[in-house]
């Protein structure tokens, strides 16, 4: 009858030991979204880059770079409607005190048709890295999705009315870490 306690010692022990590091369980972080800019392409380009991005808001400048006497930009962007909703167009500040125009406008869910440009005679934007516009959007969802340039629909414009060559546009994503 002695050997009873003995025999139930290591049971007892094994049942109260844990597999999890001491019983205490860590809860896994909710995944949040962050933007991924695609890489900048070389020369003369129209890039995305964050600004804001919050629980229910993102918002991006539209980065002109190595860009000479710019009047204006016209592009069209795409991007899944279920997760964001535009809202409005800005210029950006390389247009300094001169008149801008700012259109946008969603008539086809998913894809905003925007113009970013100088009104009147003016004389055009130099520079690189210049902010020449705004884009915000409302989060509808915590939801993956990419936010490209429709490049064949998207181009600059110099102040002599002609479009510039050779432009690249790069886009980028919003993901889930």
């Amino acid at each position: 009858m002695t050997r009873w306690p003995f025999l139930l010692l290591p049971l007892a022990v094994a049942g109260c030991s844990s597999d999890d590091d001491g019983g205490s369980s860590k809860p896994k972080p909710e995944p949040t979204l962050a933007f991924e800019a695609d890489p900048k392409p070389p020369g003369v380009a129209l890039t995305l880059r964050q600004k804001e991005l919050t629980q229910d808001r993102l918002v991006l400048e539209l980065v002109g770079s190595a860009v000479q006497d710019l009047y204006g930009v016209a592009f069209r962007l795409s991007y899944d409607s279920a997760a964001l909703s535009f809202t409005k167009l800005d210029a950006g500040p390389a247009w300094g005190g001169t008149p801008v125009i700012a259109l946008g406008a969603v008539k086809t869910p998913g894809l905003l048709v925007g113009a970013v440009s100088a009104k009147g005679k003016q004389s055009g934007v130099d520079g690189n890295e210049v902010v020449l516009g705004v884009v915000t959007f409302v989060l509808n969802q915590q939801k993956p999705t990419a936010i490209d340039f429709v490049v064949q629909r998207s181009a600059f414009v110099d102040v002599t009315g002609k479009a510039v060559t050779g432009v690249a546009f790069a886009g980028g994503d919003l993901v889930l870490r």
